[in-house]
């Protein structure tokens, strides 16, 4: 297989500057750095190959690497769609699939990849000798599936929009038989989820790329991260909860991109409320800058989410010489997968038990930096080199397959 057509997230919605566009960026990286390779990336929205290459930090050939977006952009964020929208609903779902079919003919792909989800594409290139695979970070047909695992707003508003517009998301999504030829799943979490959905067992698990972190020497300080998205199913509100009882001298910082003001407000509300302003910040939509220095500072990175496919900020904190405290839950993908079930890191249930754990770290230097160096190797599993070796060897796999 020479000619390789990557699919944007959210069944090609856009390639903006999320996980999942970083993924399918570093798989771009790796596929055209082999010989004779053209690579191709399609969604509705996207940017110039040389901002995208800026944007991840990735080195992308302009001779291998050709931007078929329906619409362009200089700019580095795609286009805000509002409160009552989903990246999914109005011209999306109208236009996607005509956007990805043209993209097919025009480009000759031997290999689709799709990230995260499988446009119900009707059978058009059963076909044709193309082959196809799905990279999944948690698709949203197990999120209509399984909707307890769906929430992420607290917003009424928001909530009945993505109520109105699930019949369209059935249409639009391949949310019970899945047609792709070759499935991949970003963690143990997905995958078990995605058995659920698909009925099929050819189901190959290979880790997220995590890029090393530059850190530049090993002075560390009292800081405690909780690092995710700030809505309410990551539950910053638990650790600092945790906060409040915890007897060292520390700072924490909760530091995530704002995807509900409802959720930010209240945990403002609440370090006033308890008298934690010297000790909780909230940082929403950190510069990059500023994470990095946080993050070279701090001892302890916590994830209290309970349902989390992966993690990838744990392993960033744990690259940074953190140890990590998350929640031990078998939803739980950094307890799982990343710290393996405490061997690399420590795990918790109570909010009781995370104040002894974080209390256990800061005061017992000895064993904090024992697991801090433990950590970081491990943070070496998830390296971009071991991305790349699992990834092409399902490639190889699928050559296999197609011959």
């Amino acid at each position: 297989m020479k000619r390789f057509l990557i699919v944007g997230p959210n069944g090609g919605a856009s390639f903006g500057q999320g996980g999942g566009s970083y993924v399918a960026v570093k798989m771009t990286e790796v596929l055209s750095s082999l010989p004779g390779s053209n690579v191709g990336l399609v969604s509705l929205w996207g940017t110039d190959i040389g901002t995208l290459a800026q944007s991840f930090g990735v080195s992308l050939p302009y001779s291998r690497v050709n931007s078929l977006f329906l619409l362009n952009s200089e700019a580095r964020r795609e286009p805000a769609i509002g409160m009552l929208g989903t990246p999914y609903i109005a011209t999306i779902l109208t236009s996607v699939l005509r956007v990805i079919q043209r993209a097919v003919e025009r480009f000759k792909p031997d290999l689709i990849i799709f990230n995260d989800d499988s446009p119900n594409l009707g059978g058009k290139f059963q076909d044709t000798e193309m082959k196809s695979l799905l990279y999944a970070h948690f698709p949203y047909a197990c999120r209509m599936k399984y909707a307890a695992q769906r929430s992420e707003t607290s917003s009424r508003l928001k909530r009945a929009s993505e109520l109105a517009v699930m019949p369209l998301m059935k249409r639009f999504f391949e949310t019970e038989q899945i047609s792709v030829d070759w499935l991949a799943a970003n963690s143990t979490v997905t995958s078990r989820y995605m058995h659920g959905t698909f009925h099929r067992s050819d189901i190959t698990t290979i880790f997220p790329p995590v890029d090393p972190f530059p850190l530049k020497g090993d002075s560390k300080s009292n800081f405690v991260v909780s690092l995710g998205a700030i809505q309410p199913n990551k539950r910053h509100q638990q650790v600092v909860e945790a906060m409040k009882r915890v007897r060292p001298s520390c700072k924490c910082f909760i530091i995530g991109h704002l995807r509900d003001i409802a959720c930010f407000r209240n945990l403002v509300r609440y370090v006033k409320q308890n008298g934690l302003q010297d000790r909780v910040r909230i940082i929403p939509d950190a510069p990059k800058r500023m994470l990095l220095q946080i993050l070279e500072k701090t001892k302890v990175i916590v994830h209290p989410s309970q349902f989390e496919p992966f993690g990838i900020s744990v392993v960033e904190g744990m690259s940074a010489g953190a140890v990590p405290v998350v929640y031990a839950g078998e939803n739980s993908g950094p307890w799982i997968d990343v710290v393996s079930r405490g061997k690399f890191g420590r795990g918790y249930t109570k909010t009781e038990d995370l104040t002894n754990e974080i209390e256990d770290l800061l005061t017992d230097e000895s064993s904090w930096r024992r697991e801090a160096e433990r950590a970081r190797a491990r943070s070496n599993s998830f390296s971009t080199q071991a991305f790349s070796r699992s990834f092409l060897g399902l490639i190889g796999q699928t050559e296999k397959g197609a011959a």
